[in-house]
């Protein structure tokens, strides 16, 4: 009775089949439409039947039912089995399933007992979860949580048309079965809904004008996937999909197809869901199409011990060094240097993983390998079956070859220990206790132990045959093949002997980040992504690309892994190498959010440290970074970024060059002053080159200036130090006919005036001084000059920054000239060179820092010079300083005469400021009353010679000090006739 209604379907069906000959297409199809509704009736009213009839009804009568459906659909190749376990190699095993579609044909059952079985999850197809109108969420969590443990292996061996397969096809590395969710209950919520591929859900509706209780069937998808996206989920369940898989076109053409594009309608465009869920259904059966080969080994080793295996390279860098040190320093053979890099970069990954057993099938543990639980540069760690003995064997066969080929320049170190790592916790710690074991002191003397006869030996090996004993695989046409090939013409007259920069990068905190990873998935994705970014060859597709825009790119790579980067380029393209360095940083963290998409998983952003060294090639490669890793330490020593006095991580780059730190973060625009940006140096160096194109003699002027402020008896003088830096930084081209000269070398002082200037608030709470003025004035960005410590060893660093980049060979004669919009900076070199100058001056070097402290003074300073203001026709007042009638060679005779003819000094002013102090007074009050500015003040000669006599104040610093004033008073004029203020500004004025 129970089959009664769903075979009188077929047989209405078999009826409409012989009698489609006799009918027209059109009728046919129709016919089609019926069959597959009164099926959907007939299955539907079974299931409710079942229920009135016995309330109590049972799951398997209910999957039974549900089996009915689905034996209609699918091909004969598969088999519906009833109430399964699925188990996988590593002995994960799933809850009971209700109903599992399986291909039996090459897969065997793990065990059956009467009705219980154990399916290998190899085998299955298709899981269906059968449940009434009442669903438990956490049932169904619990029970799709047990599913997605279960991982396919693909460690099996097969005899296939054209080969013998040991491996997984290249379109099906990890396969997953589709997961169905058959049920009675009209709303499913979206939780439980969101977990399954399809829920089809059992209905009953009242016929039209009738009591008649019609049964039908909904099918919903879930999600909107493209039948690429169904094929890579299916066939390459949480592994990462080759690159030649992606982009195949075929595989490409899949994404534009939908499962929607299956769904069936009929005449009056009502859906025919059980006719859209058979096409939907076998066209991802068909994506799958053949189980994965069964890994008949790994199943066997389910019943043996298991143990994990953890090897490690140490020593790589000064394998490295030591390899191209062999080449270029002792032979000289140039040619073959970027061989080396690249042979023995690979010997610590690919080699490594060959030699092992993991990429290729000659290795000590081939076929043996049951999970690759992480592989990075220098470092594998799997699981085996093989037993402890057997392990300890292989693994000092792979120690006395790397040892005797590498002429003791690498020292392979292992562990093993017995473990079932089945889950992905267990995977983790498997991890880190690998990575603890191998630290230990214990790892190292047993391996002594076990080597004995290789370390002490002392038989003379033949140097630097390992690298060359493996063919070089990959060619990178793109890099330069020697150091020395970095050289340019156009830049340096010595081939032999020229300036690189070489570069050394480390992402901060990766320690730290992976101990605090407590998901394996995570975990191994954030090293996939390393691997990946930090590798020769993503370094070389970058330099392909800048190759691409600027044929006259050079990079040299010296080591690209794990977490480091180290390169060299010509000093010319060093902002080319930081971006690469900020590209790399960029992709990493794009790949971290996409991972903490991915898996719903919190994961900072990482930043990097940069250490660049200039230097000259054929230094030895040991120097280099012994040189570069001195910068690295010193920005990883800095202060994190802030802006708003907020730290900034984000796609953050601390950037030391010559001991100077820099930061570049790509998404803040600005950060807090006392951080210098690399964005700011950038343009530095841009305006650098083009005072250089102008014919400014950068080399000569840095050159001069570092000399100077270097000598101990003028750095350890605060005034002399301040006079002397001031003295230099006098604009030579101000007045000439070289409009862009003159611009150019004014914004070379800016740059290096800009290492020396503070907020005030800053200097008054180091000095303790000034506190009052600072009341209700804490947001005004009020800068000075700095001529404190800190600012000293900056400005001098700076310049010595600026001197590696000073030699006009450096820039090829046929780059474009360097443009350079003047009036943007204007307001800037305006404060900078010429106010906060004399505002210095006038403040310290005239005042507070003379070493005699007393009224004469201020009462000195303002016989030469006095801060005063007076009032626009707008009522409000303008800042000046009213200055004496002097020239350049009156300040020269000065510092000819002692102390003994101060009374000569006295009649040289008095004649050439012959005003009198009425006169001046009197000026003063005509122009006061026109509101213009005062005139220059009267001389008092009695007081001049009364303070000069009775202290010391008048000396050789003094009057330079006072020349050096009145030298940037009157370029100040000057200044103001070439760039007058707009006519909207000139009235303008500070204070009403």
């Amino acid at each position: 009775m129970q089959h009664m209604s769903l075979e009188n379907s077929k047989e209405k069906a078999l009826q409409s089949e012989k009698t489609k000959d006799c009918k027209p297409n059109k009728d046919v199809i129709v016919d089609i439409y019926k069959n597959y509704r009164y099926i959907e009736s007939s299955i539907v009213n079974q299931l409710y039947m079942r229920v009135a009839v016995h309330s109590g009804m049972t799951g398997f009568a209910r999957e039974d039912v549900w089996s009915q459906l689905f034996e209609m659909i699918i091909p004969k190749k598969f088999v519906i089995e009833h109430s399964v376990f699925i188990i996988d190699s590593r002995g994960n095993i799933s809850k009971e399933v209700d109903l599992a579609i399986i291909d039996e044909t090459y897969t065997p059952y793990i065990f059956r007992y009467g009705r219980l079985k154990f399916i290998p999850i190899e085998a299955v197809a298709v899981v269906v979860e059968c449940k009434s109108k009442s669903i438990d969420e956490n049932d169904i969590s619990c029970w799709i949580e047990a599913i997605t443990k279960l991982k396919t292996a693909n460690n099996s061996i097969a005899r296939m048309a054209r080969n013998i397969s040991v491996d997984a096809p290249r379109t099906q590395q990890s396969t997953r079965p589709i997961r169905i969710l058959c049920t009675l209950a009209p709303n499913v919520k979206d939780e439980i809904a969101e977990k399954f591929d399809f829920v089809l859900f059992a209905g009953q509706r009242k016929a039209e004008n009738s009591d008649e209780e019609l049964g039908y069937i909904d099918v919903k998808v879930n999600g909107k996937k493209s039948l690429k996206e169904w094929f890579l989920e299916l066939n390459f369940h949480d592994v990462k999909t080759p690159k030649d898989v992606l982009e195949d076109n075929e595989v490409k053409l899949l994404s534009k197809i939908s499962l929607s594009d299956f769904e069936v309608y009929d005449a009056n465009q009502e859906s025919i869901p059980l006719l859209s869920f058979n096409f939907q259904l076998n066209q991802l059966l068909m994506l799958i199409n053949n189980p994965i080969p069964f890994p008949h080994r790994d199943y066997a080793g389910l019943f043996k011990k298991k143990y994990v295996v953890a090897i490690s390279i140490d020593k790589v860098q000064a394998f490295l060094y030591h390899m191209l040190q062999a080449q270029v320093q002792e032979h000289q053979l140039d040619s073959g240097s970027l061989s080396d890099i690249v042979q023995s970069s690979n010997l610590i990954s690919e080699q490594l993983y060959k030699d092992i057993g993991i990429k290729e099938y000659e290795g000590e543990f081939s076929g043996h390998i049951r999970d690759e639980l992480l592989k990075s540069s220098g470092l594998c760690i799997f699981t085996t079956t093989l037993d402890r003995e057997e392990i300890i064997k292989r693994l000092n066969r792979l120690f006395k070859r790397y040892y005797k080929q590498s002429s003791g320049q690498l020292l392979m170190k292992y562990v093993c220990f017995e473990m079932n790592v089945r889950e992905e916790g267990d995977k983790l710690q498997a991890i880190n206790k690998s990575k603890r074991l191998l630290k230990q002191q214990d790892c190292l003397n047993q391996i002594i132990e076990q080597n004995q006869k290789v370390l002490f030996q002392f038989n003379d090996q033949q140097e630097g045959t390992f690298h060359k004993k493996h063919d070089q695989e990959k060619q990178y046409s793109y890099f330069a093949p020697t150091i020395n090939a970095l050289y340019s013409e156009e830049e340096a007259d010595n081939p032999n002997h020229f300036r690189i920069a070489v570069i050394k990068a480390d992402l901060d905190g990766m320690g730290e980040l992976f101990r605090n990873i407590q998901n394996y998935k995570v975990y191994n994705a954030v090293s996939d992504i390393l691997n990946e970014y930090i590798s020769l060859d993503y370094l070389h597709e970058k330099t392909q690309e800048f190759k691409k825009h600027d044929p006259n790119f050079k990079l040299y790579p010296l080591y690209m892994a794990g977490d480091d980067i180290f390169f060299a380029v010509p000093i010319s393209k060093l902002t080319d190498a930081v971006e690469i360095c900020g590209d790399i940083l960029q992709k990493l963290n794009d790949e971290i959010i996409s991972i903490k998409k991915r898996y719903d998983y919190r994961l900072p952003q990482l930043s990097m440290s940069v250490g660049i060294e200039v230097t000259f090639n054929r230094e030895p490669i040991r120097y280099y970074h012994e040189r570069v890793q001195h910068q690295v330490d010193s920005a990883k020593r800095a202060p994190v970024l802030r802006k708003d006095g907020k730290v900034v991580r984000a796609n953050c780059m601390k950037i030391s060059i010559n001991d100077h730190v820099f930061y570049l973060c790509r998404k803040i625009k600005g950060a807090d002053k006392k951080f210098p940006l690399w964005d700011s140096f950038s343009r530095d160096i841009r305006k650098l080159k083009g005072a250089i194109q102008q014919g400014f003699a950068a080399n000569h002027f840095l050159y001069g200036l570092l000399k100077k402020v270097e000598d101990q008896t003028i750095y350890n003088d605060a005034i002399k130090f301040s006079n002397t830096v001031l003295y230099h930084l006098l604009p030579k081209h101000l007045t000439g006919e070289n409009s862009k000269l003159r611009e150019f070398e004014l914004l070379v002082i800016d740059m290096l005036l800009n290492q020396l200037i503070i907020n005030r608030n800053q200097f008054n709470k180091r000095t303790k001084i000034g506190r009052n003025n600072q009341r209700g004035n804490k947001k005004k960005q009020d800068w000075i000059l700095c001529f404190a410590e800190t600012q000293k060893k900056q400005l001098i660093r700076y310049v010595r920054l600026l001197l590696l980049f000073s030699d006009p060979r450096f820039y090829r004669s046929d780059e474009k000239e360097v443009k350079e919009d003047f009036t943007k900076h204007l307001s800037r070199v305006k404060r900078n060179l010429f106010r906060l100058t004399t505002q210095f001056i006038y403040e310290r070097s005239l005042n507070r820092l003379l070493k005699e402290v007393s009224e004469d003074v201020p009462a000195l300073r303002g016989i030469f010079v006095r801060a005063e203001s007076y009032e626009l026709p707008n009522g409000y007042r303008k800042p000046i300083y009213r200055t004496l009638l002097i020239t350049n060679s009156m300040f020269y005779r000065f510092k000819q005469l002692d102390k003994q003819h101060l009374d000569v000094v006295a009649d040289m002013l008095e004649d050439y400021n012959g005003k009198t102090q009425e006169e001046v007074i009197q000026l003063e009050e005509e122009r006061r009353k026109q509101k213009k500015a005062p005139p220059g003040l009267y001389f008092d000669k009695q007081a001049f010679l009364k303070i000069a006599k009775r202290t010391n104040l008048w000396t050789e610093d003094y009057i330079d000090s006072l020349f050096i004033f009145y030298r940037y008073h009157e370029l100040s004029r000057q200044f103001r006739a070439i760039y007058p203020k707009p006519e909207a500004n000139k009235s303008g004025g500070k204070q009403k």
